[in-house]
């Protein structure tokens, strides 16, 4: 039988051809190569991959991963769960983590925390534990069944949905078969302040579906959102109470280089934020910095401080947003290759929507339908191509993610001075 070809998403008139390549891959100082699966449309030439091709190479880059922090690789922490006699469910249920974890685990979709893969290390050299670990497993479970009786709480499956925030736009459901799945579960937002307030970009846990909302406040977001969802924001966090710039602001402007580098403005004091106008601004920036304070830093203050302020009151809030900037995902998503153009130009936003188009091929036309949506006065199209990205960087989830710089620093008051991205192993 002769097999059917997809046809290409992106140009919607040639078909795909699937390639395998070796892509040499780098973790912690370590070098492999590894295969890397996608495919070729024989008609516009550009390079993809499916919802299967994209779960090939994240199980391989996460077995490598494993294999470098000295953690079980899927198939050892298969052979051990087999040696005890346990089903899969047995296994989580016994060890914890969820009711899938150990598939995940074992099919190197998700990597066991390090407690974790010690604890199958001691059971694997001292089977009698697990007859302990076993009466614990059965204890929980009994006191959770007769906790749910006395409250007469039923268990269902329900559909996540978006919040609904009354000033804020939610558009409908938009599945996509091409998004890969990913660790985290919960909803994965970029967020971009726009002149309206803040753009909002929510992609579900295994791509179900794609919206966008713009709200007046993040706290409104938060306030809705689940423990589980993740938000990473276009917007400095940690601030420097000093001379000393922030690490990742001068490490993002090496990265990306000319003329990208001018992307990443000096991010102000913490004392500048109390600054009442521009001049003020600036003096006390240059008091506390020794350095001036530019026009495009002071514009985005009122929406630092917010965070700020928003991070420094909240702990749900700190559990959940992330800094990140636009050109570093871009540049991460692209595969480490910074962006040549400017996205205020047409060349410059073909440039990022392919990008996002390898990773969700839909986003191209998302793109153009949220444009339609907003008037220039509520946002930009750089606005939505920012979100996006921050967006698909939190899809791939926190323990996917790697920062800038990679060992954390923080700031006086304890919030992380850095800047996440996802380095995606396409071309």
């Amino acid at each position: 039988m002769k097999e059917t070809k997809m046809r290409c998403p992106i140009c919607e008139e040639g078909y795909l051809d699937s390639r395998i390549d070796l892509d040499r891959v780098e973790y912690q100082g370590h070098h492999a190569e590894l295969e890397l699966h996608y495919s070729i449309c024989d008609t516009c030439g550009s390079e993809q991959a499916n919802m299967d091709q994209l779960r090939i190479n994240k199980r391989s880059m996460v077995e490598f991963r494993k294999k470098v922090d000295g953690l079980l690789t899927g198939s050892q922490v298969r052979s051990i769960r087999k040696n005890l006699g346990l089903s899969q469910a047995e296994a989580a249920r016994i060890f914890g983590g969820g009711p899938v974890a150990f598939s995940k685990y074992e099919a190197d979709d998700v990597t066991q925390s390090e407690a974790m893969d010690k604890l199958l290390r001691v059971v694997s050299n001292v089977p009698s534990v697990i007859d302990f670990l076993r009466e614990q497993a059965e204890q929980k479970a009994d006191q959770s069944n007769a906790y749910m009786m006395k409250k007469n709480v039923s268990y269902r499956n329900v559909g996540r949905k978006v919040p609904d925030i009354s000033s804020g736009r939610v558009v409908a459901d938009v599945a996509n078969p091409y998004v890969h799945p990913i660790k985290d579960s919960g909803i994965a937002y970029g967020v971009d302040a726009c002149k309206a307030g803040w753009l909002c970009i929510a992609i579900g846990p295994t791509g179900d579906f794609f919206k966008e909302l713009v709200v007046d406040s993040l706290e409104k977001l938060i306030e809705k959102a689940e423990d589980k969802d993740r938000i990473f924001v276009d917007i400095p966090i940690g601030l420097s109470d000093g001379k000393d710039e922030r690490f990742c602001d001068k490490e993002a402007r090496r990265i990306l280089g000319k003329p990208g580098a001018s992307s990443v403005f000096r991010t102000p004091a913490r004392a500048t934020l109390a600054g009442k106008n521009y001049e003020e601004a600036k003096e006390i920036n240059i008091e506390h910095t020794g350095k001036s304070l530019s026009k495009q830093s002071f514009a985005i203050m009122p929406k630092i401080k917010e965070v700020d302020s928003l991070l420094r009151s909240n702990r749900k809030a700190r559990a959940m947003i992330r800094e990140v900037h636009p050109e570093i995902c871009f540049w991460a998503l692209a595969g480490g290759k910074p962006m040549k153009f400017s996205k205020k130009k047409q060349e410059g936003r073909e440039e990022r929507i392919s990008v996002l188009n390898r990773i969700l091929p839909s986003c191209g036309d998302e793109f153009e339908r949220i444009l339609k949506n907003y008037l220039r006065k509520e946002l930009e199209k750089d606005d939505i191509l920012d979100a996006m990205a921050a967006a698909l960087t939190a899809l791939a989830g926190f323990n996917e993610t790697r920062t800038i710089p990679e060992s954390r620093r923080r700031d006086s008051c304890n919030l992380p001075m850095e800047m996440v991205y996802y380095q995606h192993m396409g071309n």
